[in-house]
């Protein structure tokens, strides 16, 4: 039995997750798809856990000014002065995030109860 190639790797991927798994590997990626009712069509996507300081999305198609063609993430998830934050690079013609998310209203423990709203 030969050595699967890179295309083969790439073709069985996308069909685990066509069929709707998420697929990880050891390099510290996550591989997705987001499935697009209208069309019927998917985009692939890696969530990189590598760099420790956060989770950079990666979505087929898309990049962000500082990265090479098809490499990029524009969207970037991080713990930052004790905040959760999403930045999205939304113009890949500039090295600043057009939106920085706070995530901390989100919280489980800023949910209002019935009680309280009174």
């Amino acid at each position: 039995m030969s050595m699967p190639t890179a295309t083969d790797i790439g073709n069985a991927i996308h069909t685990l997750i066509a069929a709707g798994y998420t697929v990880g590997a050891n390099d510290g990626n996550l591989c997705f798809a987001l499935h697009d009712e209208a069309t019927g069509e998917d985009t692939m996507g890696v969530i990189n856990t590598k760099s420790g300081l956060g989770l950079g999305i990666h979505i087929k198609g898309y990049g962000d000014c500082c990265s090479d063609d098809d490499m990029g993430q524009p969207i970037y998830i991080e713990k930052y002065d004790g905040q959760l934050m999403v930045r999205v690079y939304g113009d890949i013609n500039s090295d600043s995030p057009t939106h920085t998310i706070n995530l901390e209203g989100a919280r489980l423990d800023k949910r209002v109860t019935e009680e309280e709203q009174g």
